[in-house]
């Protein structure tokens, strides 16, 4: 299943594409401002954990991420279907699969290492598998190339030589 995103100033939209049809649209009173802002923030948690207290990890923040951008698509998702996400904007800098799918609040445990973690907690990479393509319409037309290059085949002549040593 594919998922494209549009951000613009008021709003998120996200269309949900399986094979050629749209199955499912959605629309979002959120814009591009906010989501930049959450993005941040869980990016900040993620990538700062010696800054950032662990055990005082901001779980919200990442699931009202998940509400706004996945929560419609997960029951549409297949049993082992890959969810290819194309975002938009700062979406991109979006690690989706850090996103947690319940709303249940962690608990926050010490490793042997002296390192906190949250447990108890569902994400999504640990539930679906996560792709990412930059456009849709590049998608398309790789895989039209790929069709071609595989009905064809490829035929590669080398000269073995390639400099003064191997003569």
């Amino acid at each position: 299943i594919l998922v494209e995103y549009a951000l613009t100033e008021s709003t998120v939209h996200a269309f949900f594409i399986r094979g050629k049809k749209i199955i499912k649209a959605t629309r979002k009173e959120v814009g591009r401002a906010e989501i930049s802002k959450l993005i941040e923030a869980y990016r900040r948690q993620l990538s700062d954990h010696k800054k950032i207290a662990l055990p005082i990890f901001d779980h919200a923040t990442g699931y009202r991420l998940y509400e706004l951008l996945l929560k419609d698509i997960l029951p549409l998702v297949r049993k082992n279907e890959t969810v290819l996400i194309v975002p938009d904007g700062k979406l991109a800098l979006l690690p989706f699969e850090a996103l947690p799918i319940s709303s249940q609040k962690p608990v926050m445990k010490k490793s042997e290492r002296g390192n906190y973690y949250p447990s108890g907690i569902k994400w999504l990479g640990d539930t679906y598998r996560i792709r990412y393509e930059q456009s849709a319409s590049a998608l398309t037309q790789r895989r039209a190339l790929n069709k071609k290059i595989a009905r064809g085949g490829i035929f590669t002549v080398a000269d073995p030589v390639f400099g003064k040593v191997d003569i």
